[in-house]
């Protein structure tokens, strides 16, 4: 595969994501994409390219999907995608009440234990925290990444027992799509 310059991957990625959310796909938010560094499951580099796409419910996906590769979304998609190395997905649902992180500068990724109960976490770091960003959770398992995720303005520091990976995101443009406060 040729080498391209970050800057044309990243300009790909915009216009992928441009010509999909102008595509008009009923239940489909928007998206943003992060530049990111500290991922373990992003090989050696530990950096890389993370896009979160925001769907009214999973039944969009498929949607979503047919849309991709479909009219005008065909070209930008084939384009960034022959540029992609390392793919890797999850499905996430948001569980506050909206996304108003979704920008965020850093993620944490975070495994729990089998015994330990997430409020009870959430509980104890709220208390230290007057607002800890955005909680995700995971419903299917496509790739190697954790199964929460916070994503906030700054480093979060969880205990150790969690697994925690902090993950530095960068965004390459600002969100593709409606107004977050209407999710």
């Amino acid at each position: 595969m040729e080498m391209v310059s970050s800057k044309t991957y990243e300009n790909a990625l915009i216009t992928f994501h441009r010509s999909l959310y102008n595509f008009g796909v009923k239940g489909y938010i928007g998206s943003q994409t992060f530049k990111i560094e500290g991922a373990y499951w992003m090989g050696a580099s530990e950096s890389g390219y993370e896009d979160w796409y925001l769907l009214k419910d999973s039944s969009v996906m498929d949607k979503l999907n047919q849309a991709a590769v479909s009219g005008s979304v065909k070209d930008p998609h084939n384009t960034a995608a022959h540029m992609a190395t390392s793919l890797h997905a999850g499905l996430y649902v948001i569980k506050s009440p909206y996304p108003s992180f979704l920008s965020g500068k850093s993620a944490v990724w975070f495994t729990k234990p089998r015994e330990t109960d997430l409020n009870q976490i959430l509980s104890n770091y709220r208390n230290s925290n007057d607002n800890i960003g955005d909680l995700w959770m995971r419903l299917m398992v496509l790739g190697p990444t954790p199964e929460y995720c916070i994503v906030s303005e700054n480093r979060m520091g969880l205990p150790e027992d969690l697994h925690p990976v902090n993950v530095k995101r960068k965004p390459i443009s600002d969100f593709i799509g409606t107004i977050l406060s209407s999710y």
